[in-house]
Order: C-alpha cells, then sequence, then structure tokens
C-alpha cells in the first residue's frame, strides 16, 4: 500500500460459537502491510468457527479474508480431585494432591487459572494447611494439608473464577 490513507478492517464471525468480542477492528496503516489483533472473546464452544476479515473503508481495495475452520473451547466447569490419598494419619500433612479444572467433557482447561479452596464439609476435627491454591495451566497442587482428629472427612474444592462455582468432594478416612 502506498500513500497516506488507511484501510479500516473489522472482524466477524460465522455466528456459531456466540457474538465475537474484544476489539473487533484493525487497520493497515500506509505504506504498510500488516494487521495485529489480540484479545479476541467467543463466549460459546463450538466446532466450525470462521474468522471473515472484510475491508469497510480506504484504499486501495482489498480482497475479503475468510480463515480456517477452527473450534472454540468450552471453559471449565467443575474441579475434580486427582491422587487425593483414601488414608491419612491424624496431624500429619497429607500426601499432595490435586484439583484440576475440567470442561464439561471432562477434559483438564489448561487456560484455568482461578484461585481454589479447600473446605471440610463433614467430620469432625479440623482441617488445616494452605487450604487456597492458585491453579497453574487447570491444575492447583495441595501439599500441607492435614486433619487433627481421626475420623471420616470430606473435603470440597471451591472456585468462583469464570463467573461460575465449580464443586467438587472427596471422602477420606483419619
Amino acid at each position: 500500500m502506498t500513500g497516506v490513507q488507511t484501510c479500516a478492517l473489522p472482524i466477524s464471525t460465522n455466528g456459531l460459537a456466540g457474538s465475537i468480542s474484544g476489539t473487533t477492528t484493525g487497520t493497515i496503516a500506509a505504506n504498510g502491510n500488516t494487521m495485529t489483533i489480540s484479545g479476541l472473546t467467543l463466549p460459546d464452544a463450538a466446532t466450525g468457527v470462521i474468522l471473515t476479515v472484510t475491508q469497510t473503508s480506504g484504499s486501495p481495495s482489498l480482497s475479503t479474508f475468510t480463515g480456517n475452520t477452527f473450534t472454540v473451547l468450552a471453559i471449565a466447569t467443575q474441579l475434580a480431585f486427582v491422587n487425593v490419598p483414601a488414608t491419612a494419619t491424624m496431624n500429619t500433612t497429607l500426601q499432595s494432591f490435586t484439583a484440576e479444572a475440567r470442561r464439561p467433557d471432562n477434559t483438564l482447561d489448561i487456560n484455568f487459572t482461578g484461585i481454589v479452596t479447600l473446605s471440610k464439609t463433614s467430620g469432625t476435627g479440623g482441617l488445616s494447611g494452605t487450604l487456597s491454591a492458585a491453579a497453574i495451566a487447570g491444575v492447583a497442587t495441595f501439599s500441607s494439608i492435614l486433619f487433627n482428629t481421626a475420623d471420616t472427612y470430606t473435603i470440597t474444592a471451591v472456585s468462583t473464577d469464570r463467573k461460575s462455582t465449580r464443586l467438587n468432594s472427596s471422602h477420606l478416612g483419619i
């Protein structure tokens, strides 16, 4: 492109994953040949999503670009405990375990970075240690948890990230 004009290029979708949000327009400056747009979001999971870029102003006239189809994955809707010990000794730190943020199809949501918090929902004794952990790539690790009384416990992991609460429970004999 030569001269001092710019081209306005909005991005749209075929609607399969809901309405696109974020900065949906870009500009190719005069004498330039690229446009970078980041931070676009689509609210719904879908397969066969297509992005289209169409020139709305400026010159020279550019052809409409239609991208390849892609899949928008669902966000995590649940937490699942992994490797929670079935038994432990009171007043002794439990073996390290994790809580994974999982999508509705039970796959790990590696984009989940919320804080996961443990609580005791049944059992007579107390739960202590570091009860909250930040998820890294969808996995929150707990390595300093202990109970002070012999009993059977139910623990729950909760996160309020991404506008919904995810719950899961695990039973543990101490």
